[in-house]
């Protein structure tokens, strides 16, 4: 794990290799991550709909009689926001994961892992 140059393919297998060596911690978090993200899709979805309708329903200064159109916009729009933000959410995630397993590997135990990560790490170990 020096800082040496390597190609695509090099660099692929290491990382697959990582993986297979902490396969239990990695499927352990992507479970993890997968519940939050399903909670945060979830949250980020259905707060700013709860609340538009009620905006439009307690609106004094516009008067809509249907509001089904003004909605199905705030869904596209809040399952989109949703996506995007989870979908970045993931990938930091996955990452921060796959440089624990780096540093568990390289330092012999995460010498740079914040205090909570070690925790779940000792909790799937045991």
């Amino acid at each position: 794990y020096k800082r040496q140059g390597k190609n695509f393919c090099e660099a692929a297998r290491d990382g697959f290799g990582v993986i297979l060596r902490h396969v239990l911690l990695t499927a352990t978090l992507i479970k993890l991550r997968d519940i939050f993200i399903f909670l945060g899709q979830l949250i980020i979805y259905l707060v700013p709909i709860i609340v538009g309708i009620w905006w439009i329903s307690k609106s004094l200064i516009y008067s809509v009689e249907d509001p089904i159109l003004i909605v199905v916009i705030l869904l596209v729009v809040c399952y989109g926001v949703s996506q995007s933000f989870m979908t970045v959410w993931s990938a930091g995630s996955e990452a921060i994961m796959h440089i624990f397993c780096v540093d568990e590997e390289v330092n012999s135990g995460a010498k740079y892992a914040p205090e909570v990560i070690r925790e779940v790490d000792n909790e799937v170990r045991a």
